[in-house]
């Protein structure tokens, strides 16, 4: 039974990859914001960068960000992040990063990349034994869930995020 399980949330994720591939092609050409209307006269969903080595917790953290509205990117590497985020930074609503992303760049070294790119991005770290490291490495503004969370931790952090982001730039 988990094992059908797990292939059925796999099929699911390839999918969502699939749409999400599509959705970030089309809005590479709405400009540098992708906040214009397509032809079809419809805004497009927020884009979350997700970069997670660990297959079911990125299962869990795609699923959560989806309910929420989002469309999720996601990175099973921090070089793998990293090539997404040269691409793509423009599209990106926010970024939700493990840490420990194993040999490679780590979430800290993304998160200071892509606020080179774009100093308002906003940035959630996930991780399950780096939180008190988040003080010295994390970039100003950003936010930490210890794991394991709840999706709604996860949901909640990065859209309080955004939404500051969104308040910023208004005024």
């Amino acid at each position: 039974m988990l094992v059908k399980h797990t292939q059925d949330l796999l099929s699911d994720n390839r999918h969502r990859s699939e749409r999400t591939a599509a959705f970030l092609v089309s809005s590479a050409l709405l400009g540098e914001r992708g906040i214009e209307l397509t032809a079809g006269g419809f805004v497009p969903e927020p884009v979350i960068l997700l970069v997670e080595d660990e297959p079911l917790v990125l299962l869990v953290a795609q699923d959560a960000l989806a309910a929420g509205g989002y469309v999720v990117a996601p990175a099973t590497s921090g070089a793998e992040a990293l090539d997404m985020l040269e691409k793509q930074h423009g599209e990106l609503a926010g970024i939700v990063t493990d840490i420990r992303l194993g040999a490679g760049p780590s979430g800290w070294d993304i998160a200071k990349r892509a606020r080179e790119l774009r100093a308002d991005l906003p940035i959630v770290y996930a991780t399950g034994d780096s939180a008190h490291e988040w003080p010295v490495h994390g970039v100003p503004s950003s936010a930490v869930v210890q794991k394991p969370y709840a999706g709604a931790q996860l949901l909640t952090a990065i859209s309080s995020l955004i939404t500051a982001a969104d308040m910023n730039s208004a005024s």
